[in-house]
């Protein structure tokens, strides 16, 4: 995430190829968690959630953009919500 404005659209080469590498990783760590055990059904609304948490984080922390409190509080409670289906 942290890398996507830096790609500029997929015109910066160096940019891009780390995020290209950054999602390979990301998705053979996903297929390791899958295969490992972890339901899909409590991963894809996890990611779901936590890719929007996370991008407000780096937005802020590294770009400086404002995040709105109300935002991050429900992306917060649908993390909660997500775990707490899980042992339903």
């Amino acid at each position: 995430m942290f890398l996507l404005p830096m790609s500029k659209g997929a015109t910066a080469p160096l940019a891009t190829v780390g995020l290209m590498i950054c999602f390979c990783i990301f998705a053979i760590l996903l297929s390791r968690l899958l295969t490992a055990g972890v339901s899909l059904s409590i991963l894809v609304p996890l990611m779901s959630a936590l890719g929007p948490l996370s991008g407000i984080v780096i937005g802020t922390l590294a770009y400086g953009e404002a995040a709105s409190l109300g935002k991050i509080g429900v992306l917060l409670a649908a993390c909660g919500l997500i775990v707490l289906a899980n042992f339903l």
